[in-house]
């Protein structure tokens, strides 16, 4: 096709815009939007059933053990979270549903005597659903880590065996340290839907840990998984969240010890963690037993994911085992196309297990040409994609990851106006760039049997983009603007467009 170009740069990447919310939590939210099924009702009634036929909560024997895994959805900045800000948020959440967390004793003297113990112990997965060794911790590297919905639980587990919790930078495209941190649904809700079954979170708030708005997120979110609602209320509704020992409150996003509005002077229970304020400290002991009742029923699996036989599937059936995991290696840049001489930081992504050793390989024109640290910074003299290696190995074993990662521009610049058909044999030969940020199939291609003016045109197979994020970019040459009167300067191209037939039978 033969259009007028001064600049283009494509991107594939579906968008929608949403109001701040005032609460830390859009469970609610995100639950309205979906069909109630006849799953929630069937869970409620096996939950007053179990509750009204099992020992009331502190009579447990032990803990009910569950696997987690972390998918970390990251595009290498600040939400490429390390192992051990992994570790700390995990062992933070265990002291919450041990009731063993800092801060217990403050509660006030009116909900002390109802602080229940959920004795709920998560432990990173240590074998993968084909029975691989893991560390419970993968990193994902894309685009969709800006997005934070439900398309952007990628890679899930099989939600019988595991709790997933997917980290990103931002929630509904909100990247920002405040408003939504994250939602996850009760299990009556996505009974029919197991791909979004789990926990989504800005990865900062495992950043502020001692913070204790932020430490109560990720405790609220396995409330919801675990069937908890939140227990604000009209005031007119005592079972708002069909637990019986949290009485009547309005919404507390602050912490106001004293707040008394539905029944003064009763005050309200806003350190409830399930109660969103900015000091979550307590589960109550009709909580607990709620909880409990939902990790025994079948819907969404949940009675398999602590059974003795799925603790020895994913390899949680004891604390601290001795790890048979190798890496797998992976690696960010802070830029796909760059100029000569300019620097590059290139991060270590990789994942799945403890690395004691790393090298990096970089090609000849590179002003440096091998390293080890988890961070290099590197620039390139001559022009064109270069292909970067990293190796990273433990006891246990190594593996190695090479990609064309980095394309470099040598600064020469086409005169504008530019009129192209894409008349190229090869890609080789073609000025335009293909960046691939997910390195998927959806990928600009140059074909040589379509086009409109020409024989040729770049076709994005968007058909196969499976979540939304999904960031592709064709780049023009370099252009010289200086003969262009910019105030009449345009672009337009020709295009066109198909959507996936599906065939339907009756």
């Amino acid at each position: 096709m033969k259009k007028l170009f001064l600049f283009a740069s494509f991107l594939l990447t579906m968008m929608h815009v949403t109001a701040q919310r005032s609460s830390f939590c859009a469970t609610d939210q995100y639950t309205g939007a979906k069909l109630t099924s006849d799953s929630n009702q069937a869970l409620e009634a096996f939950i007053k059933s179990y509750i009204e036929h099992h020992p009331a909560q502190g009579e447990r024997s032990g803990s009910y053990v569950i696997p987690v895994v972390f998918h970390i959805i990251h595009d290498g900045g600040s939400e490429l979270l390390t192992d051990s800000v992994i570790i700390t948020g995990l062992n933070r959440l265990n002291e919450f549903m041990s009731a063993s967390n800092a801060g217990l004793a403050s509660v006030v003297p009116a909900f002390d005597t109802l602080i229940g113990n959920a004795q709920v112990e998560f432990r990173l997965a240590q074998k993968d659903p084909l029975g691989n060794c893991t560390n419970g911790i993968e990193r994902i590297y894309t685009q969709a880590t800006y997005v934070g919905n439900d398309y952007t639980k990628i890679n899930d587990w099989p939600r019988d065996k595991y709790l997933n919790i997917w980290l990103v930078k931002g929630i509904d495209y909100d990247i920002s340290y405040y408003g939504t941190l994250g939602y996850a649904f009760e299990p009556g809700t996505v009974a029919s839907a197991p791909a979004i079954d789990g926990i989504l979170v800005k990865s900062f708030i495992l950043l502020q840990l001692n913070d204790p708005y932020d430490s109560g997120v990720l405790p609220h979110m396995v409330g919801h998984w675990a069937d908890l609602l939140h227990p604000e209320s009209a005031c007119t509704d005592t079972i708002n969240d069909h637990v019986a020992d949290t009485p009547p409150m309005q919404s507390a996003i602050s912490c106001n010890l004293t707040q008394s509005i539905c029944n003064p002077p009763i005050i309200e229970n806003v350190q409830n963690i399930m109660a969103g304020s900015s000091c979550p400290l307590m589960f109550t002991k009709g909580q607990v037993n709620r909880m409990w009742a939902a990790l025994n029923a079948p819907t969404a699996g949940r009675n398999n994911i602590s059974s003795s036989s799925n603790l020895l599937a994913t390899g949680t059936e004891v604390s601290n085992p001795v790890s048979c995991a190798i890496p797998i290696a992976d690696f960010a840049a802070s830029t796909r196309y760059t100029c000569i001489n300019t620097p590059v930081i290139f991060t270590d992504a990789s994942y799945n297990a403890d690395i004691t050793s790393r090298t990096w390989t970089f090609p000849s024109d590179a002003n440096t040409n091998t390293t080890s640290g988890k961070v290099a910074t590197v620039s390139f003299s001559t022009p064109g994609w270069h292909q970067v290696t990293l190796q990273v190995s433990n006891t246990n074993g190594s593996d190695q990851l090479t990609k064309n990662m980095v394309y470099v521009n040598n600064g020469s610049q086409t005169p504008a106006p530019l009129f192209d058909g894409f008349e190229y044999s090869t890609p080789l030969l073609s000025p335009w760039q293909v960046i691939n940020y997910d390195n998927n199939n959806t990928a600009f291609q140059l074909v040589n049997s379509t086009g409109h003016h020409s024989q040729s045109c770049y076709k994005l197979n968007e058909v196969d983009a499976s979540y939304e994020g999904d960031v592709d970019i064709l780049a023009s040459p370099p252009l010289d603007l200086s003969a262009i009167d910019t105030t009449n300067a345009s672009i337009s191209f020709d295009y066109s467009f198909a959507t996936l037939r599906r065939s339907s039978s009756r």
